[in-house]
């Protein structure tokens, strides 16, 4: 984990965006403004961040890979729930399809709980539109080292 955690933060070094060795677990983000309000659309310099990671995901097929999904206090928070966990999917499937096995992919929509900063304002609500990664290391005995989230593997 080590080793890739310092893969990653090479490859993101310079933006915004971080990789973090929490014990076992290499945290990526947050991707801030990820999404338009209302949106499923990967903003364009979002896509290139992961497109930047998509190397270091596929080479190291013993992480699971869980991908957090947030959105801004706008509208329901019923309907954020959704938006999120369908942001998330979005994430899911481009990484699919950017040569990560889908089968080690779980999506987890948050919704506006969890801000990063304040929904009072337009800037705040873009931070809170955020995807976060995180990388667990595939253990033999419970096949991850993390709970596995609920996730629509079947959906990508």
């Amino acid at each position: 984990m080590e080793v890739q955690e310092a893969r990653l933060q090479q490859l993101t070094a310079g933006t915004d965006v971080h990789a973090i060795l929490q014990g076992k677990r290499i945290v990526i983000g947050p991707l801030t403004g990820a999404f338009a309000s209302g949106s499923l659309q990967l903003e364009d310099g979002h896509q290139n961040m992961l497109a930047t990671v998509v190397p270091v995901l596929a080479e190291y097929q013993k992480t699971l890979i869980t991908i957090h999904g947030y959105t801004d206090s706008t509208g329901p928070a019923g309907y954020n729930l959704k938006l999120s966990t369908r942001r998330a999917l979005a994430v899911a499937r481009y990484l699919a399809k950017s040569g990560v096995s889908p089968g080690r992919l779980l999506v987890v929509g948050h919704g506006e709980s969890h801000p990063i900063a304040s929904n009072a304002t337009a800037e705040g609500r873009a931070r809170n539109r955020r995807i976060e990664i995180e990388l667990d290391p595939i253990t033999a005995q419970a096949g991850t080292s993390a709970p596995a989230p609920q996730a629509p593997n079947d959906a990508l």
